[in-house]
């Protein structure tokens, strides 16, 4: 199962999306690729969409196993900002089961069932100057939050993780 990033120009998000048939192994995978990405920093937020996924291959103690051995990804930590979107029944309930067993998700983990609440979510985690360039292009209409979820300044520097 394929799983893209990319890491946006213009803010700082990393986007990954997944399609097709989804596995731990497959998760994991993209954990190793995000430690060799130099782009990266504290600062960056994540989205992961499972919008795409046709069939997951996750027993609930692998979501377990994945919940817990999440630690510091390079200079990702464990307080980053990661927003869900699962707008399957069987997505949503494994990524809430995901967020549940992340003891630190309090308060830096959401599910989504739609993409642009997501995304509103993630800028509303912004320091204010970036929440307020991210609303003022918005609402302007120069820039919108794509559904595809790429903004006009993302890298397109998709990594195929397998």
């Amino acid at each position: 199962m394929p799983l893209t990033y990319s890491v946006d120009a213009d803010e700082p998000l990393v986007i990954l999306r997944a399609e097709g048939e989804l596995s731990a192994s497959d998760l994991l995978a993209a954990r190793e690729q995000y430690k060799t990405d130099d782009r990266l920093t504290p600062e960056h937020r994540g989205l992961l969409d499972l919008r795409l996924v046709t069939k997951f291959t996750l027993r609930s103690d692998e979501v377990r196993m994945l919940a817990g051995s999440r630690s510091t990804i390079g200079k990702i930590t464990t307080q980053t900002y990661v927003a869900i979107v699962a707008s399957s029944p069987e997505s949503f309930g494994l990524a809430r089961m995901y967020e549940l067993a992340r003891s630190d998700a309090s308060d830096t983990m959401r599910v989504f069932d739609r993409y642009d609440d997501a995304l509103s979510w993630i800028r509303a985690t912004y320091p204010p100057e970036l929440r307020e360039r991210f609303h003022q292009r918005d609402a302007g209409g120069s820039v919108s939050a794509h559904e595809d979820g790429l903004t006009p300044g993302a890298v397109d520097r998709a990594a195929d993780i397998r």
